[in-house]
């Protein structure tokens, strides 16, 4: 019985958003390209897969489940895992800012607070980063309970913020002072289609740092 358990976080594919909005649950895809089938082709190679091994979630979002799916495609059929879908593990909640352009939703006044102090305070409608993090966190805790239990390895299809929330907690920090050192090395930058692969050991129940880390596609400057 391994008494190691991995749980490997994979971003969702690019989407297509032309005019800088802040968006939530819905937005456009990018066109898949041959660079995109070839991360595909080596998640479904690299990532486990076995369904008596392997626990895959997705969080509901288009994007993210388009991603689990589109690797889903390319593992055969007895190797293909079932795919779980669950809300803790959607990106963090914007409130009134989803749909409005960058700069017209940072003039709004129930987002000052937010822009003031962002891990207290949350913007109308949507979550602080101390409130996003903490639902990510007991999430990220439920599932490592449920892979030690059932001895298994998990992968999840989810969103960049949601995967530097689980850093954050992994590694005992706030993801608003991470953002600070996002010029730093020690801070990665989620791309698309990167993969974060957190280690615990079972018995003690306890995360190893630092995490693995592997970047995707860029993201796109108009993006």
């Amino acid at each position: 019985m391994a008494e190691q358990r991995h749980i490997i976080l994979v971003r969702h594919v690019p989407v297509s958003n032309p005019d800088g909005i802040w968006y939530g649950r819905d937005v456009d895809l990018a066109p898949t390209t041959p660079q995109l089938e070839n991360l595909f082709n080596r998640l479904a190679d690299e990532l486990p897969t076995a369904p008596d091994k392997t626990i895959w979630i997705s969080s509901p979002y288009q994007r993210a489940l388009h991603t689990a799916q589109s690797v889903a495609d390319k593992i055969p059929a007895r190797d293909k895992p079932e795919i779980e879908i669950n809300r803790g593990f959607v990106e963090q909640q914007y409130g009134v800012m989803e749909g409005l352009p960058h700069q017209e939703a940072l003039l709004l006044p129930s987002v000052a607070p937010y822009l003031q102090d962002s891990w207290n305070n949350g913007m109308e409608g949507g979550e602080s980063m101390s409130v996003f993090q903490s639902r990510v966190a007991n999430t990220l805790e439920s599932l490592k309970e449920r892979a030690s239990i059932e001895n298994k390895d998990a992968v999840v299809f989810t969103h960049g913020g949601v995967i530097m929330a689980a850093y954050a907690h992994v590694t005992g920090q706030r993801m608003s002072d991470i953002f600070k050192q996002r010029k730093e090395k020690l801070a990665p930058s989620i791309s698309f289609v990167s993969r974060l692969d957190l280690t615990f050991e079972r018995k003690q129940a306890a995360w190893n740092t630092p995490p693995a880390y592997e970047t995707g596609i860029p993201k796109l400057k108009a993006e």
